[in-house]
């Protein structure tokens, strides 16, 4: 005779394979959230800073070669490397757009702080005048 608990388990037998495919399922929503969004989401912003791409932006190609946009058209990149140096690249090809003005404004902010910190030096190396001198 069956035990009851065996009478169950032969009644239901979606809950069991629902029960064996649940960790699978878990598994593969945790993937997608994990894995395949923020893939997505970073071809996203490669293609908009792709599309931003204009003439006159310093860019940094998959290469590592370093130039200033001087021609666009919908599939190809011209960068000047030097004056009379000019290379043509797949749009794909740029890596990142090199923005120039924070570091500017980085190198002003550190120039400022090595002037106030030869301002501090001068004024800790001024002649402090003590007690004993002012006796002799």
């Amino acid at each position: 005779m069956p035990t009851q608990a065996a009478q169950q388990a032969a009644g239901s037998p979606g809950l069991g394979m629902l029960t064996t495919f649940l960790p699978l399922i878990l598994l593969f929503v945790l993937l997608w959230f994990f894995m395949f969004r923020p893939q997505q989401r970073q071809q996203k912003e490669r293609q908009q800073m792709l599309s931003a791409l204009a003439k006159g932006d310093e860019v940094v190609t998959t290469a590592g070669i370093h130039g200033v946009v001087v021609n666009l058209s919908d599939q190809l990149v011209t960068l000047r490397l030097a004056d009379n140096q000019r290379i043509v690249f797949d749009r794909s090809a740029i890596a990142r757009i090199e923005r120039n003005a924070p570091a500017k404004e980085s190198q002003a902010n550190a120039q400022g702080d090595v002037a106030r910190l030869r301002n501090s030096r001068k004024q800790r190396e001024k002649p402090v005048e003590t007690d004993m001198q002012e006796g002799q």
